[in-house]
């Protein structure tokens, strides 16, 4: 799991959308974290373009504090999952009430983000996530029936700023079987519309055929780590048996 998420430091987003109109927000890497390999592109492209020299990047460094935790999952990760820590349990569905013994990070997380939300305005909780299913770079958002739109503004904009970034693959509900996610946890604990699981395919994108490369190595990188003897990969799921 990857998470990010930001706040207001000084100006307004009104003050520095000019700036942003008309860029495209690009995702680079050239090496590869433990997890699921998609996600570990993603952040670290967004830290490697916050950290450049990029006129938007200072001003989003101007304008925002970033607070960015790469890795909340490092004790399973490392045995080889993505999804269970080492004591099994799913972590993204432990944020109604994770333990500070069985899911420290996850507890943690939630404390961190509680305390900067009382003394700061925050706008935007996201976590960053492979999709082994559908295709593509899309968002899960939250909804409710008063205003559905205030949902739906921030990954619009990320499609009309992103070329690879596909609108029309989100989705925006609040699922019962949702409710111990992130997602939907931290937008009722934190009371902002701002909280998203961005997805991006193992598999590729429809959109552009430049990108197929890049997902494939990811997708190698996935099946290359299979363990010989349970012939499962990284997550857990089983895979065609070797010969």
């Amino acid at each position: 799991f990857f998470f990010f998420f930001f706040f207001f430091k000084q100006k307004t987003a009104y003050e520095i959308m000019p700036s942003l109109v008309g860029s495209e927000m690009c995702i680079r890497d050239r090496r590869r974290v433990h997890g699921e390999p998609v996600s570990s592109w993603m952040i670290k492209g967004a830290i490697d373009f916050l950290l450049s020299n990029d006129p938007t990047a200072k001003s989003l460094r101007n304008s925002f504090v970033f607070k960015i935790i790469p890795m909340l999952n490092p004790d399973g990760v490392i045995q080889g999952n993505y999804r269970c820590s080492l004591a099994g349990c799913d972590l993204n569905r432990r944020y109604l009430n994770p333990s500070s013994v069985f899911h420290p990070t996850i507890h943690y997380l939630k404390k961190m983000a509680k305390e900067f939300s009382r003394q700061h305005p925050m706008l935007l909780y996201c976590d960053f996530h492979g999709h082994s299913k559908a295709r593509n770079v899309f968002m899960y958002g939250n909804s409710a029936e008063e205003y559905p739109e205030k949902f739906r503004v921030f990954p619009y904009i990320m499609s009309k700023l992103n070329s690879y970034f596909s609108y029309e693959d989100s989705q925006f509900a609040v699922q019962k079987g949702k409710m111990t996610t992130a997602r939907v946890a931290m937008w009722k604990e934190l009371g902002i519309c701002g909280v998203y699981t961005i997805e991006a395919s193992f598999f590729g994108s429809e959109k552009k055929r430049v990108c197929s490369l890049r997902w494939r190595i990811c997708l190698l990188y996935t099946s290359d780590a299979a363990d010989d003897s349970l012939r499962v990969d990284l997550g857990g799921r089983r895979i065609i048996k070797k010969k």
